[in-house]
């Protein structure tokens, strides 16, 4: 699943990819940045990752990250973050490899290619001591382009992925992948002409996918269900309300301001819509959607957006944010009350020097890393206790004279 993320620099120049559209942009220096998508998963919910400013689509001749911003004075205003107790290398994957992550889920952290011909790796994941678990390449009959859209390990060591095919002949299709611990794919269901955007693996083995529907009969009025949910073994299980029981529009969009994620359970699945201001919960034994309005932090630019997200254990939610000039990095987390989710600094606000950015979850360690678009080197393990959201409550009361109840998921 991914999710594009809210623009940074002005647009000057525009490459339109197949299968979707994919914009660059090019500054005076003539440096190429291009609008990427993060995603999350997991019960508990592993990271929406931000794509670093590299180039992926075949056929460009240069790829460079983001030109470091102009330096900013904040001042750090609240420090709950717990110490990390643990640290993981990632540079098993390089970024010369162009592949997107890392997603830290299951104690791995997972990679896929964005765009290619088959003819490179675009899955890849290493184990929790940082070593290469597999690098391998998902491919098709008669191939002629791939779009490798997410990936997340699963609970076993192995894998799940989400991809779009075009054929010699032009012809699309769409699957998830289940994949063992070498990179094999043992299991495959084609979910064409739903294209899967996000994708969350349960616990129970089976798998939530986010997207879009492709065929003739759906446009961007019609309504259609945008998540479902999937047995390697018995193939749909479920398909949730159209996406009308949320909204006048489809949720899915090639570019969504603020930031999309999607998070699970075996029977629950959690989406956060930036681009309409909306945290949504889906019920599956009801069959219904409960959606709060999203409150970004007091004082925070309008456009701040969610670079990564996690779902702990005990079903707390935390999200690193940042606005469009990147002066705000900061972690936070989710308050839910009242028909409102509620951001609270955990770890805010900072600067591109002393910023944060979430990748995932392992148990009720959040992981992330203090950079803000860089490719990261290392992540680090912060243990989050089941009553640090009351220290965060107190933080919001003595700021804003009031708290509230967390509801129960």
């Amino acid at each position: 699943m991914n999710a594009a993320i809210s623009e940074c620099r002005p647009t000057t120049e525009q490459i339109t990819g197949v299968i979707e559209s994919v914009t660059f942009y090019q500054d005076e220096s003539g440096s190429l940045f291009w609008r990427s998508k993060i995603s999350a998963r997991g019960s508990p919910m592993r990271r929406i990752s931000c794509s670093l400013a590299v180039l992926l689509l075949a056929g460009l001749a240069q790829a460079q990250q983001s030109a470091s911003p102009v330096s900013h004075s904040i001042n750090v205003e609240t420090r709950l973050l717990p110490p990390p107790q643990a640290t993981v290398s990632v540079t098993g994957v390089s970024i010369s490899e162009q592949l997107d992550g890392p997603d830290w889920w299951n104690d791995h952290a997972t990679f896929h290619s964005i765009y290619s011909h088959g003819e490179v790796p675009n899955v890849a994941m290493t184990n929790r001591d940082g070593t290469v678990a597999f690098k391998t390449t998902l491919t098709a009959p008669n191939l002629d382009r791939i779009r490798v859209t997410d990936a997340a390990a699963t609970k076993d060591g192995g894998a799940v992925a989400t991809a779009t095919v075009v054929d010699k002949m032009g012809k699309p299709t769409s699957f998830v992948a289940q994949l063992d611990n070498s990179g094999t794919v043992i299991r495959q269901i084609t979910t064409f002409p739903f294209m899967a955007e996000m994708t969350c693996p349960a616990d129970d083995g089976t798998v939530w996918v986010f997207g879009w529907d492709f065929s003739e009969n759906h446009g961007p009025h019609v309504p259609y269900a945008i998540l479902r949910h999937y047995s390697f073994m018995q193939g749909l299980l479920k398909v949730a309300l159209d996406w009308t029981a949320i909204g006048n529009s489809v949720l899915f969009g090639h570019y969504v301001t603020g930031g999309t994620a999607v998070a699970c359970t075996a029977r629950k699945a959690w989406i956060y819509y930036g681009a309409r201001s909306q945290f949504i919960a889906y019920d599956e034994e009801t069959n219904s959607f409960r959606t709060y309005r999203v409150q970004i932090p007091d004082g925070s630019p309008d456009d701040l957006g969610v670079s990564g997200f996690a779902r702990t254990a005990t079903g707390d939610f935390y999200a690193s944010l940042n606005d469009g000039s990147e002066a705000w990095l900061g972690l936070y987390w989710l308050n839910l009350h009242d028909g409102v989710a509620e951001w609270i600094a955990v770890d805010a606000p900072g600067n591109f020097e002393n910023g944060i950015r979430i990748f995932g979850s392992s148990g009720d360690d959040i992981v992330y890393a203090r950079v803000a678009w860089q490719w990261p080197k290392e992540l680090e393990f912060s243990a989050m206790p089941p009553k640090m959201p009351s220290k965060f409550l107190l933080h919001a009361d003595h700021r804003h004279g009031e708290s509230h109840p967390q509801p129960s998921f």
